[in-house]
């Protein structure tokens, strides 16, 4: 097949829509599988032309051919290792091959309507420590997955307290061991959506992971969009109570706000706009989300608050185990870290909140937004930093000198 994608392109600095045909990598992406490289190029695998792969390089705006797949696919969930050696990419088969090696994802399957058509599309894959990669959902059973250059082999399997498969919910990892889901449908299209959220745990390579729930989301909705807010807080915002794919009926149009310190969800203001199905959500370094703006940037009486200024950050490359310093203009009272996203169908396998650990798996190298938070929750614009891969070491603290804020910390 000899493809092409027409694509757009927002320079959020100066507000700049930009569109384009993209034919030189003979390439359809409709519904492809989307992650970063280390190098903040944008890897698209597969779509309709189910075994292209194209590569993105957002510094001059060109489009690159990769190697193909192996496997036809489609609706895959791919992830970056902690080296960068390779992507790894589960689910969305559309040729079944018994005779090519890999690793068998028959207990990553849902039960959809649909058929298996539909119960390997979309995996939650996220990489995790010492070369590991955690299957998050959306199948009830959650697995850590071990790659080596030799084997793939699936360990600690479990299941979520509600053992139900939950297709199309929010995913998204809100710290560096755990990962917090609400909504979603039992089947891809044509299924009531739940209001049920959970939290999923993992800890070391090897350990059984752990579930919880949480009070429910106030709207039930499948489709939905969740961004991660440097405060640890997790914006919710679209969907639809019934799942239908490419319509907008009954679109749920009141974004949620998850509070992970006090186990609450609160209601923001309506939005006119639909986003279910195909919408996306990312946070962005200047100001806010792509699809609303936080209420930490408000006062009690909605006027703009004071938000702190990070005046000097020396180093905009660290490696892990490194320091990286910063510097703001006022008190700040802690510091976040939050890399740049990549969202498709709802899955986000990109996207995470640290607090600056040393360990590569989980402070994945690549291009991260850096942020300074005052004592009200009030975090400033962000400032962009590339971790590379490094030796793992301890996390470093300095002490504060006279004159400066805070500093810390990879």
């Amino acid at each position: 097949m000899t493809g092409n994608t027409y694509t757009a392109t927002h320079d959020f600095v100066i507000g700049n829509v930009s569109s384009r045909n993209v034919m030189e990598t003979k390439h359809d992406m409709f519904c492809p599988g989307l992650s970063r490289d280390f190098n903040g190029r944008a890897i698209l695998s597969s779509g309709d032309d189910a075994r292209r792969v194209s590569i993105y390089e957002p510094g001059n705006g060109s489009w690159i051919t990769a190697p193909q797949m192996n496997l036809w696919r489609g609706y895959q969930g791919p992830v970056r290792f902690r080296m960068g050696e390779l992507a790894f990419v589960i689910g969305g088969s559309w040729l079944v091959d018994p005779s090519t090696r890999g690793c068998p994802v028959d207990p990553t399957l849902m039960e959809d309507n649909n058929g298996i058509y539909r119960e390997d599309s979309h995996d939650w894959v996220f990489s995790w420590s010492n070369s590991t990669v955690f299957q998050a959902g959306p199948s009830k059973s959650n697995e850590l997955v071990f790659r080596t250059r030799q084997q793939l082999k699936l360990t600690s399997r479990h299941l979520r307290i509600q053992r139900l498969n939950v297709r199309h919910r929010s995913s998204r990892r809100r710290s560096s061991e755990k990962m917090f889901t609400a909504g979603g449908a039992q089947s891809y299209e044509n299924a009531p959506a739940t209001n049920s959220a959970h939290l999923i745990i993992i800890g070391s390579p090897g350990d059984r992971p752990s579930s919880a729930r949480v009070p429910t989301i106030k709207q039930a909705r499948s489709f939905a969009n969740g961004v991660i807010l440097p405060d640890g807080t997790v914006f919710i915002v679209g969907g639809q109570p019934y799942s239908v794919t490419f319509m907008d009926t009954d679109a749920v149009t009141t974004p949620e706000l998850w509070d992970p310190v006090n186990q609450t969800f609160t209601i923001l203001p309506v939005h006119q706009i639909p986003r279910p199905y195909h919408s996306i959500a990312l946070f962005i370094t200047r100001r806010n989300g792509l699809d609303g703006c936080p209420g930490y940037l408000f006062k009690p009486d909605r006027s703009v608050a004071k938000r702190p200024v990070i005046t000097d950050m020396p180093n905009s490359r660290v490696r892990v185990g490194g320091r990286l310093t910063i510097v703001a203009d006022s008190p700040v009272m802690r510091f976040s870290l939050i890399r740049y996203g990549s969202v498709t169908h709802t899955v986000d396998t990109d996207q995470r909140r640290l607090a600056v650990p040393s360990d590569p798996g989980a402070a994945l190298p690549g291009y991260w937004m850096s942020f300074a938070i005052d004592g009200k929750g009030v975090p400033s614009i962000a400032r962009t930093v590339k971790i590379t891969p490094g030796t793992p070491g301890n996390i470093h603290k300095q002490d504060r000198p006279p004159g400066l804020n805070v500093k810390s910390v990879l």
